[in-house]
């Protein structure tokens, strides 16, 4: 991946949920799809009967992303230092003013852990967690994504086409943005919860369109190969009880198969037939 694409997604991530611009945002999107005009995206998928309804119902799944694998993905961060600064200083003053003059290494992370057990920073993130739907959508095609997302090659890959896309995600009211790339998610500031986040005055959805940046933030290494996008629901009404929800999509323009799907048979059976059904092209990978 080149500089140029780097600070292009970057400046996408920042300009829609840090500067609150979407439309400056969607424009450095556009940019990044100008800048080939051959792109296709991809989805690698599992050898799973939803996958293959997926693709007879025209739809995609959008989840939850406190149900990733990687529990690092879409991670919440809080800014420790400023929060127990604030709270020492200013909002447990009384509790704390003996301490003022040997705040030790040990009393911060008393406080600390105090803090991130806190049942109303708790709450406040997982309403804020739940708020949001996210799916997965890459435009490079290589070994490492058949074999970490497709489960070493036995399930398959989705091509589509850049426009069907856009169209799809418009007509359901979804948001789509490609991944941010840094050096340290873990010291990135602007995807941190500090006290201006967590005041009881502050709007809703400045910490939701935190949480989104962070769901748009991911390591340079190892995760800049994947050249990874990410189709979002900003604000879901599902129960909490679920998960995830389909939305109406479009079926791919081609099917691509794992070399290992023979491993699961009734997998490839029932995407030949699907396949087929709806006048899809398969191709084999070897």
């Amino acid at each position: 991946m080149t500089r140029k694409e780097l600070f292009i997604r970057e400046q996408a991530a920042l300009s829609a949920y840090r500067d609150n611009d979407i439309d400056r945002g969607v424009s450095y999107m556009v940019q990044l799809l100008d800048r080939n005009k051959t792109m296709k995206f991809y989805r690698f998928r599992p050898a799973r009967q939803h996958e293959i309804d997926a693709i007879k119902n025209a739809q995609i799944y959008l989840c939850r992303p406190k149900i990733y694998e990687d529990t690092g993905d879409c991670k919440w961060i809080d800014d420790l230092e400023a929060l127990v600064e604030y709270d020492v200083k200013i909002r447990s003053e009384e509790k704390y003013r003996r301490f003022s003059r040997l705040f030790s290494p040990e009393l911060y992370e008393q406080v600390a852990e105090q803090l991130k057990s806190n049942p109303k920073y708790i709450r406040m993130q997982d309403k804020v967690r739940n708020m949001c739907l996210v799916a997965c959508i890459t435009d490079k095609m290589n070994n490492f994504m058949w074999e970490n997302y497709a489960e070493n090659n036995t399930g398959i890959c989705l091509e589509y086409d850049v426009e069907d896309v856009l169209t799809a995600i418009s007509k359901e009211d979804l948001r789509f943005f490609p991944i941010w790339y840094v050096e340290d998610r873990n010291k990135l500031k602007d995807i941190q919860f500090g006290p201006e986040e967590y005041a009881e005055e502050a709007p809703e959805e400045r910490m939701r369109d935190k949480y989104i940046l962070s769901c748009l933030t991911k390591n340079k290494v190892p995760y800049s190969s994947e050249s990874e996008w990410r189709v979002l629901c900003e604000r879901t009404t599902i129960p909490e009880t679920e998960n995830g929800k389909l939305y109406d999509f479009i079926r791919p323009s081609t099917v691509y198969l794992g070399k290992n799907i023979s491993d699961n048979v009734w997998f490839e059976e029932g995407i030949r037939n699907v396949a087929d059904k709806y006048k899809i092209p398969i191709i084999e990978q070897k």
